[in-house]
């Protein structure tokens, strides 16, 4: 009759154990514990933000996405002394204290962008030398000129990057380029893709730059746009990637690009190390639903900031389920080869 070797029972129970605590850390890779956390009481500022236009009375979903995206975009890994919450459907509440003070304008300015990207084709047709002639004979906007639904212009965040481009208006120190706004040479923003990962990286040159990779249906558009204004017949298109309206660069497509990723680039003078980490931030953030208002600021000479924190789970449970789980097989596997060498 079989027999289990003499305390060995313990041992599969000690298997079954790990093998339950390893089951969440398997089949739930996002799990988390949320727990609140305190800072010491410092100097520190509140500031108020109002979402325009205004959410519908009682719904909190906008607010609670906005808060949710700018604690991303200024305290990813919630280590700061940052506290970001909703008010109320309209508002949101953003506490700072300690140094991070010392960085208050450059967290304002993260805040205000909405963050949106889109990406369409340069118009390099003849015409638009001769569009951009009237407007400087006539000293007026070249954006101000009629043009269809087909194109728009669009200015340049960086004024060096305009030296790439063959039409380019300039309008009281701001260079402006015509992109094309059709279908088939969009990537028109809020349009059911998104950038799932971004990340600071560096270019071909060492440079510093920011990678991304699209979720599978932004994968699929960016592969069929590149491949429909791939090189042909001795032309090269340009494909303009423009944040909030302005562009950041605009690459040639020397071939399409269909691995659902890509390197944003600095333009003409480049990212520095911080403008890259804080766009990489801002586009994994994703856009706002809404802009946001500063409503007020206001100093608080004794504050402490207040905030849930989600710690994953998956690694440290996956870690203990692994060592119990193997602890136990290993001290049965220990007790039977004993028990058959007896």
């Amino acid at each position: 009759m079989f027999q289990l070797p003499p305390r060995s029972g313990r041992y599969l129970v000690l298997a079954l154990l790990g093998l339950l605590i390893l089951l969440p850390a398997l089949t739930m890779p996002d799990l988390r514990w949320n727990h609140v956390i305190s800072t010491p009481p410092g100097p520190g500022v509140s500031l108020i933000y109002q979402l325009k236009p205004p959410s519908p009375p009682g719904d909190q979903r906008l607010a609670d996405q906005a808060a949710a995206i700018v604690q991303n975009r200024i305290d990813p890994d919630q280590i700061s002394d940052i506290a970001v919450r909703p008010l109320s459907p309209d508002t949101i509440e953003v506490d700072v204290v300690g140094p991070l003070l010392q960085q208050l304008d450059q967290m304002q300015a993260m805040i205000a962008v909405r963050g949106i990207l889109e990406f369409h084709i340069v118009e390099s047709a003849p015409w638009v030398t001769e569009m951009i002639r009237q407007a400087n004979n006539a000293g007026i906007d070249p954006a101000s000129l009629s043009t269809t639904s087909q194109y728009r212009w669009f200015a340049f965040e960086d004024t060096g990057e305009a030296r790439n481009f063959r039409n380019v208006a300039t309008w009281k120190g701001v260079d402006y380029a015509l992109v094309l706004m059709t279908p088939d040479a969009s990537m028109p923003p809020l349009s059911g893709w998104s950038v799932e990962r971004a990340y600071p990286t560096v270019d071909a040159s060492g440079a510093p730059a920011v990678g991304f990779e699209f979720d599978p249906r932004g994968g699929r558009l960016f592969g069929d746009l590149t491949t429909r204004w791939r090189p042909s017949n001795g032309n090269l298109y340009q494909l303009a990637v423009i944040l909030d309206d302005c562009i950041i660069t605009a690459p040639s497509i020397d071939a399409p690009i269909v691995g659902g990723s890509g390197i944003i680039t600095g333009g003409g003078k480049g990212f520095t190390p911080e403008r890259a980490a804080a766009l990489a931030n801002l586009l994994r953030a994703g856009p706002l639903p809404a802009p946001l208002v500063l409503q007020s600021m206001t100093k608080v000479a004794l504050m402490t900031v207040t905030k849930h924190v989600a710690q994953p789970l998956a690694i440290p449970l996956f870690a203990a389920g692994g060592i119990i789980f193997l602890a136990g097989i290993g001290s049965f596997a220990f007790k039977w080869r004993s028990r058959s060498a007896a």
